[in-house]
């Protein structure tokens, strides 16, 4: 009679695969495109997801972000691991967002140089624009200077004028975008005359 031995090989996880593989770019408040995460090991792995600000432990080893945030943009690892060893496979989820600007008011005296800051938070980076938007105004005569996140006007010798109201438009071209602030700019007069009649 022959007698067969069934052995069982107990084996650490192969190499990670994800699927779909590539990097994800999503707008904010929008689902990830589901990711699987598998690899073959005996006894059955355990899967774990590690993102930015939790741990997701499942058997099935599927990523699923329904509604995402931009503090969610990160490096995600999935960990496969069993009592013999365990391996990580890693994905970059980017999140797009239009501009949160912001433009506080300013003052100023007369020939004074004022310079107001408008800041805006977005990914990808915006690109800024200045204007007056007081009705029956002149424009803005004054220098702009931007960087990726924040752009500054310049008005040299500031003339006597009444309240103006400034916009600063900050744009990404991502959906919601462009997005705008209004600000009030009061240059104060150095003297002020008034008659008295006698």
């Amino acid at each position: 009679m022959t007698y067969w031995h069934i052995i069982s090989l107990s084996d650490g996880p192969d190499r990670i695969h994800l699927d779909p593989r590539d990097s994800q770019t999503v707008l904010e408040g929008e689902a990830i495109t589901p990711v699987q995460c598998t690899t073959d090991c005996n006894p059955q792995c355990i899967y774990s997801w590690t993102g930015p600000d939790s741990i997701v432990t499942t058997e099935d080893g599927l990523l699923e972000i329904q509604e995402i945030h931009r503090t969610h943009a990160e490096e995600y690892r999935c960990e496969a691991g069993n009592s013999v060893s365990s391996q990580t496979g890693s994905l970059t989820v980017t999140v797009q967002y239009p501009p949160d600007v912001n433009l506080s008011p300013q003052s100023a005296t007369e020939a004074y140089t004022v310079t107001m800051t408008c800041t805006a938070d977005s990914n990808p980076h915006s690109t800024f624009s200045w204007s007056n938007v007081t009705e029956n105004s002149d424009g803005l005569d004054g220098n702009e200077a931007s960087n990726d996140t924040a752009s500054t006007l310049t008005i040299q010798n500031a003339p006597c004028q009444k309240q103006s109201q400034i916009n600063c438009s900050a744009d990404n071209e991502v959906q919601g975008s462009p997005r705008a602030k209004v600000a009030e700019l009061d240059v104060k007069c150095k003297h002020l005359f008034t008659l008295v009649s006698q």
